[in-house]
């Protein structure tokens, strides 16, 4: 049995709000250029010419070299929202990053006031100048009940640790150790969440290899080998060395997760995109690197394009390996108090066939269902919409084992008239449930089009 699936298009709710919000954040962004336009203008009139160190304080908005942030993220009920900015300090000799928190309905009577002169004043300022190296602050994420943000952000180590920014009481608290360098995070509250932790083989393997005269190149890849042996350990990951480790944090309490045998769980690149606190605290999807890959994923599920170099090939690869970035992996839920892992769709996830797509799994309030993006359907699971071959956006109900394609994947565009290929999948959330009615829930794409789509 499979759930069918149908997409129609969203009517005004507190999506359309969550959308208007964001163009009074895409306004508020217009207006801080502006300014800093105008305060160029005057310098230009008083013959000052633009110098270095106008450039290196100069602010930007979001992180446009790895996109880990965006400028204006909103919160779930719309009702804040938060500005990330970068400059470089001269003074201190290092990057500052800056969140303004604003309200939004301060910055719409801004908007609509004609005569004000006066910027809107944002409720909260956090600001983190930690490291030599920037971007400082990356991937901000609201807690659903919009009463706090978590983020990343460097130390003085260079590690990424999350943080906590609490707006009843204006306070940031720090959920990880100072020697853990955090590579992906979900959170549900200050008492329960998942994150991702580099793995201490890797960074023992780093340090090693540094100092080595001699590297042997089998087991990396070209941007390790070039990269890997920087004294900078960020350079490590942005390598292309994906190996992690799950830890969580479960009624307060802190603990790595193992598996049966007592062994950490490894964490590639795509369990890191794709991790999904389940509401309860206590389960996470995320995705694991298969072991095994078998001869029928090899003949069933094919490359994105018939030449391409990212296809499925079967074999042994080896999920705790230093280098394994385009590993082959599938779908899992972990349940974290014992390490057991569940795996809900039997079928790769695309991204190694050459289907790309942002993995970030989500659940359903009650914790009864998932969605996946760029899964393959097994064959026994296909529908009309799946069955011609390509992964899908689907939803999984985890009690029975049902999976639905939602929306399929359709590859690189060939041309801007080739509207399916243009429409690439950013991300999913259920936004309301109903037994009786089907799941109601949207994803965005990158055309910024907001769908609701129910099963």
């Amino acid at each position: 049995m499979t759930i069918d699936a149908t997409v129609v298009f969203a009517a005004r709710s507190e999506r359309t709000v969550r959308r208007d919000a964001s163009r009074a954040g895409g306004l508020l962004c217009l207006l801080l250029l502006v300014g800093t336009y105008s305060t160029s203008a005057r310098a230009a009139d008083a013959q000052r010419r633009f110098t270095v160190a106008d450039d290196i304080e100069l602010s930007h908005f979001g992180d446009p070299y790895t996109a880990q942030v965006e400028p204006v993220t909103f919160s779930p009920n719309g009702r804040y929202f938060i500005v990330d900015t970068e400059r470089g300090r001269i003074d201190l000799d290092r990057p500052e990053s800056t969140l303004r928190v604003y309200r939004t309905a301060d910055v719409e009577l801004f908007l609509r006031s004609s005569h004000s002169d006066k910027e809107p004043i944002p409720f909260w300022i956090v600001t983190k100048s930690s490291y030599s190296d920037g971007p400082i602050i990356s991937s901000i994420r609201w807690l659903a009940d919009s009463s706090a943000f978590a983020f990343l952000a460097a130390n003085s180590a260079g590690n990424e640790q999350l943080f906590l920014g609490e707006l009843g009481a204006r306070r940031i608290l720090t959920l990880t150790r100072f020697d853990q360098q955090v590579t992906s995070f979900d959170i549900r509250d200050r008492n329960h969440y998942v994150y991702c932790v580099q793995s201490p083989a890797l960074r023992k393997t780093a340090m090693r290899e540094r100092h080595a005269t001699v590297v042997p190149a089998k087991g990396h890849n070209i941007y390790g080998l070039v990269f890997g042996r920087s004294d900078d350990l960020h350079f490590t990951a942005l390598a292309g060395y994906d190996l992690t480790e799950l830890w969580a944090v479960v009624d307060g309490k802190s603990f790595e997760v193992r598996d049966g045998s007592g062994r950490p769980i490894p964490i590639r690149s795509d369990g890191q995109k794709a991790l999904a606190l389940g509401p309860d605290g206590r389960s996470v999807v995320t995705a694991l690197a298969v072991r095994e890959i078998p001869p029928e994923w090899e003949a069933t599920y094919r490359s994105a394009y018939a030449s391409g170099a990212y296809r499925i090939r079967s074999g042994h690869q080896d999920p705790t390996a230093l280098d394994e970035s385009v590993a082959v992996s599938e779908y899992v839920c972990i349940r974290l108090s014992d390490g057991r892992v569940t795996r809900l769709t039997n079928a790769p996830i695309g991204s190694a066939a050459g289907w790309w797509a942002m993995l970030r799994a989500a659940w359903s309030s009650d914790g009864r269902s998932v969605i996946l993006p760029d899964t393959f359907i097994p064959p026994d699971q296909q529908n009309e919409k799946s069955q011609a071959g390509p992964p899908c956006t689907a939803v999984v109900e985890l009690g029975s084992g049902r999976i639905g394609c939602v929306e399929p994947l359709w590859g690189l565009a060939k041309n801007y008239a080739d509207e399916k290929s243009l429409r690439v999948v950013t991300g999913v959330e259920f936004v309301a449930e109903s037994r009786t009615s089907g799941f109601w829930y949207f994803m965005s794409i990158t055309s910024f089009l907001v769908e609701t789509i129910f099963s």
